[in-house]
């Protein structure tokens, strides 16, 4: 059996290599050559998976190693009788950690602390419901909208999107469409942007053309007071500079590049594809601190906050970014790609352990909800 892979795909040969000939390649140089004589295609988000690509293949089997599809042609899979997986909702609680991340830079940066701040979830699904439990060990309310899971359960919960629009914060977990009754593409628009609050939060993790970015620049340009988090950008890796440079927090679309999130997305390809005991997974290395140890803070907030940013400070990647605004056009493309190409090592908070000293009674709990290894 010939298996090609995107040579990005992290713990690949690990998982794929006793099932057949692997072959490994660039994603971005996959084409219908390539994929001619495999029996199976696992791919990125930078490869296409449409009859183009594969009109003269004879693939059995094609897997995304992403929990989003966006960039597949399920229909016309199903059309030639293709198996297709991928890995939904395995980089979850990376992506929560990165917005959570994310909320404690801009309250340190503002002054204000999460518990006076409402934030809106838009989609909830895997991601936007693990948000929302790490939101909820942190004291912070929020309002969710997700029209298409309200009509299939009935929830009261669930808000029509002005009502959470007007959030203090507001965070897209949705996927990408352009058709159904419910698309996603240009859902933050000029006229969506002129319900937010002037001094609003945006943060989108999801997908790039969820938001027009046209009218976000220009919502910015005419509020100041307006924050904006992105790690997902039309066009990429050819992203748009001049909104880079107005954004407060940026990133080149690694939200959910923990290598917990990764590992397992991989992982869950593998299941699919072998339908039977899958490898053991290898080993990831610790967190980079390992251990940290609170003692002394004012308020549990303030020892949350050391535990989170300790474990996952988005700054050090939105430095990363912000390194191309000094580069000649030409290069700006090459850089974020081999920003993401060579992310480093990002442990989840399970990953790390927290000695905890003089505590008042429920941080412990806290920190264990937010998933924490807590040493008393």
């Amino acid at each position: 059996m010939k298996i090609v892979a995107d040579q990005a795909i992290p713990f690949i040969q690990h998982f794929f290599s006793p099932l057949g000939e692997l072959q490994l390649i660039d994603g971005a140089q996959i084409d219908a050559a390539a994929v001619a004589d495999a029996d199976a295609l696992l791919v990125r988000t930078v490869t296409r998976i449409d009859e183009h690509l594969l009109r003269e293949s004879q693939l059995a089997f094609v897997g995304s190693a992403t929990s989003g599809i966006d960039h597949v042609d399920t229909d016309y899979l199903a059309k030639r009788g293709i198996r297709f997986a991928h890995a939904p909702g395995c980089n979850a609680r990376a992506v929560a950690e990165y917005v959570l991340s994310s909320l404690f830079v801009m309250a340190d940066r503002q002054g204000f602390e999460l518990a006076d701040k409402q934030l809106g979830i838009i989609g909830y699904g895997h991601v936007g419901r693990q948000l929302e439990s790490l939101l909820q060990s942190c004291g912070m309310r929020s309002r969710v909208n997700d029209p298409l899971l309200q009509e299939k359960i009935g929830d009261h919960r669930f808000c029509e999107l002005d009502e959470v629009l007007r959030s203090d914060v507001v965070s897209l977990h949705v996927p990408l469409s352009k058709a159904g009754r419910y698309p996603t593409y240009h859902l933050i628009n000029a006229d969506s942007l002129k319900r937010v609050k002037r001094d609003v939060i945006l943060i989108n993790t999801s997908r790039g053309g969820v938001v027009d970015e046209a009218a976000l620049l220009a919502f910015k340009k005419q509020n100041l007071d307006a924050h904006i988090v992105l790690d997902v950008w039309d066009n990429e890796p050819d992203i748009n500079t001049e909104l880079l440079a107005l954004t407060s927090i940026n990133t080149p679309h690694i939200a959910g590049y923990s290598a917990d999130a990764r590992l397992a997305g991989t992982g869950m390809l593998c299941a699919a594809f072998e339908q039977a005991a899958v490898l053991k997974p290898p080993l990831l290395p610790e967190s980079a601190l390992g251990e940290i140890s609170l003692d002394g803070f004012g308020s549990d907030m303030e020892a949350i906050q050391m535990a989170v940013l300790s474990a996952y400070d988005v700054r050090g990647d939105s430095g990363s970014l912000q390194q191309i605004l000094g580069l000649d056009e030409q290069q700006r493309a090459a850089f974020f790609h081999d920003l993401r190409k060579h992310y480093p090592v990002r442990r989840e908070f399970p990953a790390m352990r927290v000695r905890v000293k003089n505590a008042r009674p429920g941080l412990e709990q806290k920190l264990i909800a937010l998933g924490f290894k807590v040493i008393a």
